[in-house]
């Protein structure tokens, strides 16, 4: 099963932080998630709140601000005062940290022109050297639509809650699910589609334990030492 750190080891550093990312490297995580939105001058910023309000303090959404405005925010004091310096990266600042070390999942907040933020992600994954070691995920529909259009045989997630899932948008393989929602009902229905389940957001053992057993193929959690095998191997000096 894989360990999907959760906006970065989370429980640990604010999330959608790089120092989020960097603990999710430490904690062994198999991958790591964040979420992206778009600023007002077409740059992918790390976010996941429709606003700034609870993680920097600011009101505005992210497409009301340019990426300098954003970038002066202070993204990590509201965690505590050790992360007080900490700043919103971009999805670029994101993929030069993590290096190709681990996957990364990206899940799109889509708001205003759909397809100009899907011609704007493509282009932040073509021209970054481990942009093709990243999977895309979003709730929108019309993204994921707009995304399959201009790239066919991109990887892509629909995000769902716990409401029945409805139509499956075209190019998607998987499913972003609660746990909640992860029974054995909802996950025959994803398999007889060859839909791969990966449940949010889960923290414990026994719950890993129980869907691991139902065969979901991955869990984003906020603390990935505590569930991963990796994490609890001694790391091996290289020989």
């Amino acid at each position: 099963m894989e360990i999907i750190a959760h906006r970065g080891s989370s429980g640990r550093a604010p999330e959608n932080t790089l120092a989020a990312l960097a603990a999710a490297l430490e904690d062994r995580a198999d991958a790591v998630e964040v979420d992206v939105q778009g600023s007002a001058d077409g740059e992918l910023i790390l976010l996941h709140d429709a606003t700034f309000a609870r993680t920097a303090g600011d009101p505005h959404r992210p497409a009301q601000l340019p990426l300098a405005r954003i970038q002066a925010l202070g993204a990590g004091a509201w965690f505590g005062a050790a992360h007080a310096g900490e700043r919103v990266p971009t999805l670029r600042a994101a993929l030069d940290l993590l290096a190709g070390r681990v996957p990364l999942h990206v899940e799109v907040k889509a708001t205003g022109d759909r397809s100009a933020l899907a011609r704007r992600l493509l282009e932040v994954l073509d021209l970054h050297p481990h942009g093709a070691r990243t999977f895309i995920s979003s709730a929108d529909r019309g993204f994921l639509a707009a995304l399959h259009a201009r790239r066919p045989h991109l990887g892509l997630g629909l995000v769902l809650g716990l409401r029945p899932p409805g139509a499956i948008p075209p190019g998607v393989g998987a499913l972003s699910l609660p746990a909640a929602a992860c029974g054995p009902r909802r996950l025959a229905w994803a398999r007889a589609r060859g839909l791969e389940v990966r449940a949010y957001t889960v923290n414990d053992r026994p719950t890993l334990e129980r869907l691991a057993a139902r065969g979901v193929a991955g869990v984003f959690t906020d603390w990935p030492a505590r569930l991963s095998a990796r994490a609890r191997a001694p790391v091996r000096a290289p020989p």
